[in-house]
């Protein structure tokens, strides 16, 4: 199932560099209620309670960690994830993709 995750002001605000539970889109995954999530690179690992998945992260994802994780400027953006059904979270079922068509931003200036 597609999901929109928001990664706000805030998210960058508290995010810290080279921390994957702790970076911003671990902070947005945690507030569309992800309990434990961490991001690497190009992935996701949460344990929604206590089920493990792992997730691709898409291309905009990657990029907006590269860049944080380098010291360099991001903005907030629509992170758009493929997740089993079964695991999505019911504060994230309003904002399906299939509910709002969004299209991903690019993350740098």
């Amino acid at each position: 199932m597609k999901v929109i995750v928001p990664v706000t002001h805030l998210h960058i605000y508290k995010g810290l560099r080279g921390q994957p539970g702790e970076c911003p889109l671990a902070y947005a995954l945690k507030d569309a209620g992800f309990v434990n999530a961490g991001v690497g690179l190009n992935s996701i690992r949460s344990w929604p309670d206590g089920d493990v998945f792992l997730c691709e992260l898409p291309w905009p994802a990657q990029m907006f960690i590269m860049l944080f994780d380098s010291g360099s400027e991001v903005r907030p953006f629509m992170m758009v994830l493929d997740i089993p059904n079964y695991l999505v979270p019911d504060s994230l079922k309003p904002i399906l993709v299939e509910n709002y068509p969004v299209r991903q931003e690019a993350v740098c200036e």
